[in-house]
């Protein structure tokens, strides 16, 4: 199941701004709140989400998933189906993998990654076919679909509600709702890490 903006989240932030002129609250009302909201959550690396594809010999680079901000895990399997160590990142990014190709241009199986110009690079290059499975920090959509996980709907209503008293300029109302939005991000940010 999914969070629904107009049945799970409009009426907690209704209440909370209208009282007993919730009813008279629309989506459009808080659709501006919600997304700030939303994507606060998510720069706050928030949104982890996961992605996988596939690898042939020779391939040297795997695209980013659709709206990845940055990946966290990259692991791959084997046509065997043996899944390898998570990949480790290379320092120094392009110089870094330069250097490691130019001295170890050989395939094999990839066991380290470096980002830039846009992709996810492998190092050393794929000796045979793989798949990978890859978890991500994840940009939400421009959207009142609501990406995150049902169990997140407390910290979305109150964070909804905090926005959208700070996009009124409403200091009293937005000072009140601060802490609650910040200790939802708080519990957040300990299911993430545990």
């Amino acid at each position: 199941m999914s969070l629904d903006a107009t049945a799970d989240i409009l009426p907690f932030v209704a209440e909370a701004i209208a009282g007993d002129a919730a009813s008279t609250v629309t989506l459009s009302d808080i659709t501006v709140a919600l997304k700030t909201c939303l994507f606060d959550l998510a720069r706050q690396d928030l949104l982890v989400n996961t992605g996988t594809g596939s690898v042939t010999t020779g391939d040297t680079s795997i695209s980013f998933p659709t709206a990845c901000r940055w990946p966290l895990s990259i692991q791959l399997t084997n046509a065997g189906g043996v899944a390898s160590e998570p990949l480790d990142m290379l320092p120094e990014g392009q110089k870094g993998y330069r250097a490691n190709m130019h001295l170890y241009p050989n395939a094999g199986e990839p066991t380290n990654f470096s980002i830039f110009d846009g992709k996810i690079w492998l190092f050393p290059k794929a000796d045979a076919a793989y798949t990978y499975s890859i978890e991500f920090l994840k940009d939400h959509a421009d959207s009142t679909t609501i990406e995150f996980p049902d169990r997140f709907k407390q910290a979305i209503q109150i964070g909804t509600t905090y926005w959208k008293w700070v996009l009124k300029g409403n200091t009293q109302n937005k000072d009140h709702w601060a802490p609650l939005y910040a200790r939802e991000v708080d519990l957040m940010r300990q299911e993430r890490d545990s």
